[in-house]
Protein backbone atom coordinates (compact mmCIF):
# COMPACT_ATOMS: atom_id res chain seq x y z
CA UNK A 1 0.00 0.00 0.00
CA UNK A 2 2.95 2.48 0.87
CA UNK A 3 4.50 1.41 -2.63
CA UNK A 4 0.95 2.53 -4.54
CA UNK A 5 0.93 5.66 -2.40
CA UNK A 6 4.62 6.98 -3.49
CA UNK A 7 3.94 5.61 -6.93
CA UNK A 8 1.02 8.23 -6.98
CA UNK A 9 2.43 11.23 -5.35
CA UNK A 10 5.31 10.58 -7.96
CA UNK A 11 3.25 10.22 -10.94
CA UNK A 12 0.81 13.26 -9.84
CA UNK A 13 4.24 14.98 -8.44
CA UNK A 14 5.64 14.72 -12.18
CA UNK A 15 2.43 15.41 -14.35
CA UNK A 16 2.08 18.50 -11.78
CA UNK A 17 5.34 19.32 -12.97
CA UNK A 18 4.87 19.40 -16.88
CA UNK A 19 1.36 20.73 -16.54
CA UNK A 20 2.94 23.94 -14.54
CA UNK A 21 6.32 24.29 -16.76
CA UNK A 22 4.55 23.73 -20.05
CA UNK A 23 2.62 27.05 -20.30
CA UNK A 24 -0.53 25.32 -18.76
CA UNK A 25 -0.15 26.91 -15.53
CA UNK A 26 -0.46 30.69 -17.64
CA UNK A 27 -4.35 29.21 -18.37
CA UNK A 28 -4.57 28.69 -14.14
CA UNK A 29 -3.18 31.48 -12.78
CA UNK A 30 -2.19 34.28 -16.12
CA UNK A 31 0.52 36.62 -14.99
CA UNK A 32 3.97 37.46 -17.09
CA UNK A 33 5.87 35.08 -15.23
CA UNK A 34 3.77 32.08 -15.43
CA UNK A 35 2.94 32.82 -19.33
CA UNK A 36 6.35 33.62 -20.37
CA UNK A 37 7.78 30.75 -20.12
CA UNK A 38 5.33 28.37 -22.27
CA UNK A 39 5.60 31.70 -24.55
CA UNK A 40 8.68 31.05 -25.30
CA UNK A 41 8.33 27.55 -25.19
CA UNK A 42 6.07 28.48 -28.43
CA UNK A 43 2.78 27.26 -26.44
CA UNK A 44 -0.31 29.19 -28.84
CA UNK A 45 -2.57 29.82 -25.11
CA UNK A 46 0.32 31.17 -23.41
CA UNK A 47 1.50 33.69 -26.16
CA UNK A 48 -2.07 34.73 -26.60
CA UNK A 49 -2.53 35.56 -22.83
CA UNK A 50 1.22 37.30 -22.72
CA UNK A 51 -0.25 39.52 -25.34
CA UNK A 52 -3.19 40.10 -23.94
CA UNK A 53 -0.99 40.88 -20.84
CA UNK A 54 0.75 43.51 -23.07
CA UNK A 55 -2.41 45.31 -24.54
CA UNK A 56 -4.25 45.56 -21.66
CA UNK A 57 -1.69 46.57 -19.61
CA UNK A 58 -2.36 44.18 -16.81
CA UNK A 59 0.26 42.69 -14.90
CA UNK A 60 2.61 44.12 -17.55
CA UNK A 61 2.97 47.33 -18.68
CA UNK A 62 0.81 48.58 -21.55
CA UNK A 63 3.07 47.78 -24.18
CA UNK A 64 1.61 47.59 -28.20
CA UNK A 65 4.76 46.18 -29.47
CA UNK A 66 5.20 43.40 -27.26
CA UNK A 67 1.48 42.76 -27.76
CA UNK A 68 1.85 42.14 -31.38
CA UNK A 69 4.66 40.03 -30.99
CA UNK A 70 3.00 37.66 -28.66
CA UNK A 71 -0.24 37.57 -30.70
CA UNK A 72 1.73 37.19 -34.08
CA UNK A 73 3.55 34.29 -32.74
CA UNK A 74 0.02 32.55 -31.30
CA UNK A 75 -2.12 33.57 -34.68
CA UNK A 76 0.75 32.13 -36.88
CA UNK A 77 -0.21 28.52 -35.06
CA UNK A 78 -3.95 29.01 -35.82
CA UNK A 79 -4.98 30.54 -32.36
CA UNK A 80 -8.08 32.13 -33.00
CA UNK A 81 -8.18 34.95 -30.34
CA UNK A 82 -4.86 36.06 -31.09
CA UNK A 83 -6.18 36.60 -34.82
CA UNK A 84 -8.86 38.70 -33.46
CA UNK A 85 -7.11 40.48 -31.81
CA UNK A 86 -3.92 41.11 -34.42
CA UNK A 87 -7.07 42.28 -36.89
CA UNK A 88 -8.31 44.52 -34.06
CA UNK A 89 -5.04 45.99 -33.85
CA UNK A 90 -4.24 46.85 -37.48
CA UNK A 91 -8.12 47.83 -37.82
CA UNK A 92 -8.25 50.60 -35.17
CA UNK A 93 -4.38 51.22 -35.55
CA UNK A 94 -3.16 50.14 -32.31
CA UNK A 95 0.58 49.62 -32.09
CA UNK A 96 0.71 49.79 -35.76
CA UNK A 97 -0.23 51.10 -38.97
CA UNK A 98 -3.97 51.18 -39.50
CA UNK A 99 -3.88 48.77 -42.22
CA UNK A 100 -7.57 47.51 -43.52
CA UNK A 101 -5.86 45.10 -45.74
CA UNK A 102 -3.89 42.95 -42.85
CA UNK A 103 -6.83 43.73 -40.60
CA UNK A 104 -9.27 42.13 -43.43
CA UNK A 105 -6.63 39.01 -43.56
CA UNK A 106 -6.58 38.28 -39.94
CA UNK A 107 -10.76 38.87 -39.39
CA UNK A 108 -11.31 36.64 -42.55
CA UNK A 109 -8.74 33.60 -40.71
CA UNK A 110 -10.78 33.78 -37.70
CA UNK A 111 -14.45 34.36 -39.37
CA UNK A 112 -13.78 31.15 -41.66
CA UNK A 113 -13.42 29.32 -39.24
CA UNK A 114 -16.57 30.00 -37.09
CA UNK A 115 -14.88 31.42 -34.19
CA UNK A 116 -16.66 34.77 -33.56
CA UNK A 117 -19.30 36.14 -34.40
CA UNK A 118 -17.33 39.62 -33.90
CA UNK A 119 -14.89 39.02 -36.55
CA UNK A 120 -17.69 37.82 -39.13
CA UNK A 121 -19.32 40.66 -37.95
CA UNK A 122 -16.31 43.01 -38.67
CA UNK A 123 -15.49 41.20 -41.82
CA UNK A 124 -18.75 42.05 -43.23
CA UNK A 125 -18.99 45.51 -42.39
CA UNK A 126 -15.63 46.09 -44.23
CA UNK A 127 -17.21 44.33 -47.18
CA UNK A 128 -20.18 46.73 -47.35
CA UNK A 129 -17.25 49.97 -46.35
CA UNK A 130 -15.10 49.02 -48.95
CA UNK A 131 -12.57 49.03 -46.20
CA UNK A 132 -9.05 47.11 -47.15
CA UNK A 133 -11.00 45.58 -50.04
CA UNK A 134 -13.71 46.47 -52.90
CA UNK A 135 -16.73 47.17 -51.67
CA UNK A 136 -18.80 43.90 -52.24
CA UNK A 137 -22.39 43.42 -51.07
CA UNK A 138 -22.69 39.52 -51.48
CA UNK A 139 -19.66 39.27 -49.63
CA UNK A 140 -20.64 42.10 -47.04
CA UNK A 141 -24.60 39.73 -46.86
CA UNK A 142 -22.85 36.65 -46.73
CA UNK A 143 -20.41 37.62 -43.69
CA UNK A 144 -23.42 39.49 -41.73
CA UNK A 145 -25.93 36.72 -42.21
CA UNK A 146 -23.11 33.92 -40.97
CA UNK A 147 -22.79 36.54 -37.75
CA UNK A 148 -26.69 37.01 -37.20
CA UNK A 149 -27.10 32.82 -37.43
CA UNK A 150 -24.70 32.98 -34.77
CA UNK A 151 -26.20 35.51 -32.67
CA UNK A 152 -24.71 38.83 -33.57
CA UNK A 153 -27.29 41.63 -32.27
CA UNK A 154 -25.99 44.01 -35.07
CA UNK A 155 -25.27 41.74 -37.86
CA UNK A 156 -29.17 41.58 -38.83
CA UNK A 157 -29.75 45.16 -38.69
CA UNK A 158 -26.95 45.79 -41.05
CA UNK A 159 -27.54 42.80 -43.23
CA UNK A 160 -31.06 43.38 -44.25
CA UNK A 161 -29.68 47.51 -44.98
CA UNK A 162 -27.26 45.84 -47.24
CA UNK A 163 -30.04 43.83 -48.61
CA UNK A 164 -31.92 46.89 -49.51
CA UNK A 165 -29.26 48.04 -51.82
CA UNK A 166 -28.98 44.31 -53.89
CA UNK A 167 -30.46 42.60 -56.01
CA UNK A 168 -32.71 39.51 -55.91
CA UNK A 169 -30.03 37.79 -58.12
CA UNK A 170 -27.38 39.15 -55.70
CA UNK A 171 -29.26 38.38 -52.23
CA UNK A 172 -29.96 34.56 -53.75
CA UNK A 173 -26.28 34.08 -54.74
CA UNK A 174 -25.24 35.67 -51.42
CA UNK A 175 -27.25 33.04 -49.65
CA UNK A 176 -26.29 30.03 -51.62
CA UNK A 177 -22.55 31.01 -50.60
CA UNK A 178 -23.46 31.66 -46.78
CA UNK A 179 -24.40 28.18 -46.83
CA UNK A 180 -21.27 26.90 -48.63
CA UNK A 181 -19.37 28.81 -46.01
CA UNK A 182 -21.03 27.50 -43.19
CA UNK A 183 -20.28 23.67 -44.55
CA UNK A 184 -17.07 24.62 -44.32
CA UNK A 185 -16.78 26.63 -41.16
CA UNK A 186 -18.19 23.14 -40.04
CA UNK A 187 -15.21 20.94 -41.20
CA UNK A 188 -12.91 23.59 -38.79
CA UNK A 189 -14.72 22.52 -35.64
Amino acid sequence: MRLITIILLTLITSVTHAFFTSGSSCIVKPTVTSCMRGAIDGHSVAQFELGKMYYYGKDAPKNYKYAKTWFTKSAKQGYPEAQYFLGTMYFEGKGVSQDYKEAIQWFAKVAIKGESPEAQYILGTMYFQGKGVPQDFIQAHIWLNISASNSHDKASKLRDKVMSLMTQKQISKAQSLATEYVKKMKEFR
